[in-house]
């Protein structure tokens, strides 16, 4: 999961991880800064709403798979402050996955990720349109 986040969602980074849960950093796509505790008060709310019509009425063109997370209503815990810089989220992963996992008939496969996945990915499409969403 961790090695996921840094390959295919370039404006999230792991900041610190054990295992289940995932603390990361956001940087603004415009910038390249990382977002503060405010600013990932804003991503928070954002991650709890269809975000379609905010970017679609700045003019964003968006792809098949950001319309996607951008529809997502995904639940992650609020920011914790670490700096005056910059602030983390955290992803965990569910209970009953990790359960599931263990006592399932494919114990032994790969966990599958598709929540956290859906979550990085409105994420990172949040922080990618930063310039828009966020004040």
């Amino acid at each position: 999961m961790v090695a996921e986040v840094s390959e295919s969602h370039p404006l999230v980074d792991v900041f610190e991880a054990n295992d289940s849960i995932i603390n990361l950093t956001l940087k603004h796509g415009d910038n390249g800064r990382l977002m503060t505790t405010a600013q990932l008060r804003q991503v928070y709310f954002h991650m709890t709403r269809d975000i379609t019509e905010t970017l679609m009425s700045a003019s964003c063109e968006l792809t098949l798979d950001e319309l996607t997370a951008a529809e997502s209503l995904c639940l992650i815990g609020q920011p914790v402050f670490i700096t005056e810089e910059f602030a983390i989220l955290r992803i965990a992963l569910g209970a009953p996955d990790v359960r599931r996992h263990m006592t399932g008939p494919n114990a032994s496969e790969p966990l599958s990720l598709e929540v956290e996945t859906k979550i990085l990915n409105k994420l990172n499409l949040i922080a990618k349109y930063s310039h828009i969403l966020i004040n």
